[in-house]
């Protein structure tokens, strides 16, 4: 998940890239325990190397489930 879309505004491809195929490239800020059925921070960039920026998640199309995208008014 991206829990705040308006984080990654200002980059060049904005929060994420849906793919023709059906596949998306996000920057992942949460990911869902389905063992603990908790929401785990993650970080969406290597903070030993700040110079790499923020790093996208390739999801394949066939292990995409569900896309929602919400934005606040």
């Amino acid at each position: 998940m991206t829990s705040r879309l308006a984080d990654f505004e200002h980059l060049a491809t904005g929060c994420c890239i849906l793919g023709e195929d059906g596949s998306i490239a996000m920057y992942v800020t949460d990911a869902y325990d389905p063992v603990s059925k908790d929401w785990i921070v993650q970080q969406p960039y290597d903070p030993e190397n700040p110079t790499w920026g923020y790093e996208f998640t390739q999801i394949p199309a066939n292990e995409v489930a569900r896309v929602e995208i919400s934005r606040p008014n």
